[in-house]
């Protein structure tokens, strides 16, 4: 979907003023010469269009068959310079054939080359011989982080960006990008009961996860597999997880 455009800039002469200055009027003597002083400066409005044209090519429809016949839908977007796309793990959860079908409209076989439920992303492999330029990764800043208790049930621990972008169902897996077309986060999640609250995974962390998909089709994490509980003396070992290093120690 388009990310809007503005008729105009909000400049001074939008606002009904032909001079750079504003003018303001004494009130002693109606004799008093006018003072005038510095129109403010306006912030001018990102260039919406320019920014989904720019981000508009690396993005793709995921649409997926899972066991059983049932067809699911999700997005993506490219990642890296071999043909990667990224997008969340709960789009190819069950997944048999994935095909992703780019700006152009050309419709390809996708690989799943790894997913992680924990972190709810997931990256797959298109054999396409010159993928669109992927899209720019950095950080930016959004209206809250850490925002992973008011999510859906999930089996890890989430870290979300919170954000008011309008992320709509099928938007999972898309690009989060700031007003220059740089990728801060993968969308994953809306608040059902909510006006315009969603959530997406940082960049930051798909970096990290991609990177091991890549390498390893999965993540190597490091557990001790320690069972605590709060007491009011502090927290205290009650045990540990079956098979983990801790119940081995």
């Amino acid at each position: 979907e388009s990310l809007g455009e503005f008729d105009e800039p909000w400049t001074p002469a939008a606002l009904g003023s032909d001079e750079e200055t504003l003018t303001l009027a004494s009130h002693e003597e109606p004799e008093s010469r006018t003072a005038e002083i510095p129109a403010p400066q306006m912030a001018m409005l990102p260039d919406f269009a320019a920014v989904y044209e720019r981000v508009a090519p690396s993005v793709v429809v995921i649409r997926v068959t899972r066991k059983g016949g049932a067809e699911g839908m999700g997005t993506g977007f490219f990642f890296g310079e071999k043909g990667h796309v990224v997008t969340n793990e709960h789009v190819v959860r069950d997944g048999v054939r994935f095909r992703v079908q780019t700006f152009e409209g050309k419709t390809i076989s996708g690989r799943l080359v790894g997913a992680d439920p924990m972190t709810d992303l997931a990256l797959l492999r298109v054999g396409l011989t010159h993928p669109p330029a992927p899209l720019e990764p950095i950080r930016g800043i959004i209206s809250a982080m850490n925002r992973g208790e008011e999510v859906w049930d999930s089996p890890g621990t989430w870290d979300f960006l919170q954000t008011d972008a309008a992320i709509n169902r099928g938007n999972s897996g898309g690009p989060l990008v700031d007003t220059k077309g740089r990728v801060v986060g993968v969308a994953a999640a809306l608040e059902a009961n909510a006006d315009r609250i969603a959530f997406a995974i940082p960049i930051d962390l798909t970096l990290q996860v991609v990177t091991q998909l890549e390498t390893f089709g999965r993540l190597h994490r490091q557990w001790m597999g320690v069972q605590f509980e709060r007491r009011s003396t502090g927290i205290h070992v009650s045990g540990s997880y079956p098979g983990s290093p801790a119940e081995k120690a």
